[in-house]
């Protein structure tokens, strides 16, 4: 399931690095970083929904998608984000699942980030190859 959902979270970014000439030049520009982001969080949201709802409940849980929406619309059901917002069904799993992985993409750029930010200062050669 990790490798599903954070496999946007690399291969976005790079693309935008391969396409900007190097990594070095898509860091220096925060705006390109910042877009490149938000794109793969909202890429990683869109399949992980889709993901969870075709795939991971079924074979895990052993649930139909009617059990899934039904789960989701039952009153005494902890939904954090979707029941705050009064939403029931569909859209609060469709909330719900968008949020919790839109928090876990923020904080996979982030320290990404930092872990290579840290990389490339402790060996700058890497940047010249």
């Amino acid at each position: 399931m990790k490798s599903v959902s954070s496999v946007w979270m690399f291969a976005i970014p790079a693309f935008f690095a391969w396409k900007t000439s190097g990594t070095n030049r898509l860091l220096e520009n925060k705006w390109s970083y910042i877009f490149s982001g938000i794109l793969a969080i909202v890429v990683r949201d869109i399949v992980c929904i889709f993901f969870n709802l075709y795939f991971a409940l079924p074979v895990f849980f052993g649930m139909t998608i009617d059990d899934i929406v039904f789960m989701f619309s039952t009153p005494g059901f902890l939904s954090f984000v979707g029941h705050s917002l009064g939403l029931v069904g569909l859209g609060a799993y469709v909330i719900e699942v968008a949020f919790w992985n839109t928090i876990q993409g923020i904080l996979d750029i982030y320290v990404s980030l930092i872990i290579g930010v840290i990389i490339l200062r402790r060996f700058p050669e890497i940047m010249n190859k």
